[in-house]
């Protein structure tokens, strides 16, 4: 992740141990690359406010959202729930995007909206979709798959945020699927899935190409 002044990137990486580590660079070289000292398996890296890393971290035999400085100090546990995947923070940083186990037997995870101090969580989407929010908190990214819901997310939904509020007045969750929510005035569609920028006309996205050539090889 970028921080939000553009100066910095946090990222993961294996050592040669295998074991996934933080560590932090400056794009202006004020410093060289350091490791964020964490425990034995941390990934997912996201800026928060007031100088936070959010991150993914294993305790037990369950992952957790954690937070830390990024000098390492005043590492705490975000959230009490065990969590399969996190994917980002609000810009206040009062919610976490997250996937996790759902006890609906049709839908066995969802991404949610989890807040941070403990309030109800929202559904986002049943399945696997993507979302984060832009660095001003005015839009909201759905990341989906039109094919189902455990397909590789191919479209994006920009949304936008409501003044004074964190999440959109609509989501693609329960009576409002993507399909719907795409045809609501503001709502903008990206046939791709994208990661936000500085704003809803500015974005990341990848494009992957297959190259294919035909060999022969002898056979004795």
């Amino acid at each position: 992740d970028i921080s939000p002044d553009g100066r910095r990137i946090v990222f993961a990486a294996r050592n040669p141990r295998g074991k996934s580590r933080l560590w932090i660079a400056s794009f202006d070289r004020r410093f060289p690359p350091r490791q964020i000292p964490s425990s034995t398996s941390d990934d997912h890296p996201v800026f928060g406010p007031g100088g936070d890393i959010f991150f993914r971290g294993a305790e037990g035999r369950s992952n957790f959202v954690f937070r830390v400085k990024e000098n390492g100090t005043e590492r705490q546990k975000v959230l009490p729930d065990p969590i399969m995947e996190f994917f980002s923070v609000s810009p206040d940083g009062k919610w976490l995007v997250i996937i996790a186990p759902d006890p609906d037997k049709k839908h066995p995870v969802s991404v949610l909206a989890y807040a941070v101090d403990g309030g109800k969580s929202v559904r986002i989407c049943e399945g696997y979709c993507v979302g984060r929010w832009d660095r001003a908190g005015k839009f909201f990214y759905v990341a989906f798959s039109e094919i189902g819901n455990n397909a590789v997310p191919d479209r994006t939904l920009i949304l936008p945020v409501p003044p004074g509020r964190d999440l959109p007045a609509l989501l693609p969750s329960g009576s409002h699927s993507p399909e719907a929510v795409r045809r609501f005035p503001g709502v903008k569609v990206v046939d791709a899935a994208i990661s936000p920028g500085p704003s809803a006309s500015v974005y990341v996205f990848t494009r992957k190409f297959v190259h294919r050539n035909l060999y022969r090889i002898p056979v004795r």
